[in-house]
């Protein structure tokens, strides 16, 4: 394989009691995309969307960074 190695993503995910977390969206010219990147400034860039989102839904919006990788499928 080519390219840079993926070894941690970073989210903004919604904290909601009910334990149904979920991933933000981010409004983009094009469309909407989940407030995921393996690059922290790109996600840290989506910080005033979270922000929102959190004053929004009255929620918690947390940046979470995730290290464990398993491959599961090659297409």
């Amino acid at each position: 394989m080519s390219g840079t190695r993926i070894t941690e993503l970073f989210a903004w995910v919604v904290d909601d009691p009910s334990g149904e977390h979920g991933i933000i969206g981010v409004q983009l010219t094009h469309g909407i995309m989940q407030a995921v990147s393996s690059k922290k400034r790109i996600v840290e860039a989506m910080r005033p969307v979270a922000e929102a989102t959190s004053k929004q839904l009255g929620l918690p919006v947390l940046l979470l960074r995730f290290a464990l990788a398993e491959t599961v499928d090659v297409a």
